[in-house]
């Protein structure tokens, strides 16, 4: 089966869309550490200091790298730092579905997308979530939007 790309996207190399932050795991994930080291700063207490430090440097590292690429009009890649690195063909999508599921996934918001391809699904949270499906379906015309009252 030959993908029919539309004129208006041809040429394109690769297009990166930025995870969408949702604040309430922002405060989960970046409050209590802090809080600590705030706690074991004040204590002089300089290796729990360092640690945390550590893992807020670790968790801004997975806040910096969680995006959704669409690479050369085929290709939609998921990338979570080096935990996470999917890659689905464009072609195969067959459905996405508008979700809020809190499950584990390369997603930094709750207003997330669920996209269901041939053999492989993906929980995603595009920020610019309107303007991420509208791409899709101008590479995939045939991508059935469940959920969506918006486009």
């Amino acid at each position: 089966m030959e993908e029919k790309i539309p004129q208006s996207l041809r040429g394109m190399k690769s297009l990166r869309y930025a995870s969408g932050i949702s604040i309430p795991l922002l405060l989960i994930s970046y409050v209590p550490i802090a809080g600590f080291a705030v706690y074991a700063l004040y204590d002089r207490e300089w290796l729990a200091f360092a640690i945390l430090m550590v893992f807020l440097a670790f968790f801004t590292y997975l806040y910096a790298t969680t995006y959704y690429l669409l690479e050369n009009e085929k290709d939609l890649t998921v990338r979570c730092a080096f935990f996470h690195n999917q890659r689905i063909p464009i072609a195969s999508i067959k459905q996405i579905e508008k979700t809020n599921s809190p499950l584990s996934a390369p997603a930094l918001s709750l207003k997330r997308m669920w996209i269901h391809a041939e053999n492989e699904t993906a929980l995603i949270s595009p920020k610019d979530r309107k303007k991420f499906l509208n791409h899709l379906k101008k590479i995939n015309p045939e991508i059935e939007l469940k959920g969506w009252d918006e486009r």
